[in-house]
């Protein structure tokens, strides 16, 4: 896996991040990319980048070294 997005699930991007590793992962908010961010590093993942809105989603499913990318987005998503 090179990428992750999630929403607002921390806990959920965090078990996810530690499992697959990914280089960057995109959450929704910027105080929960922050959170994310601090989990990771505690949890010595520091080299996983986090970044967050919609910048954040293009740069996960825009990363040249994916061959494929997954989207599912439940409902209407809010800018």
């Amino acid at each position: 896996m090179v990428s992750l997005a999630a929403g607002s699930n921390l806990d959920a991007a965090f078990e996810q991040a530690k499992t697959w590793k990914p280089r960057v992962v995109s959450m929704a908010k910027e105080a929960d990319a922050a959170a994310l961010r601090t989990r990771l590093i505690h949890a010595d993942l520091g080299e996983i980048e986090v970044v967050f809105g919609s910048a954040g989603t293009v740069r996960v499913a825009t990363l040249t070294e994916a061959n494929f990318v997954v989207s599912a987005i439940v409902g209407v998503a809010w800018p």
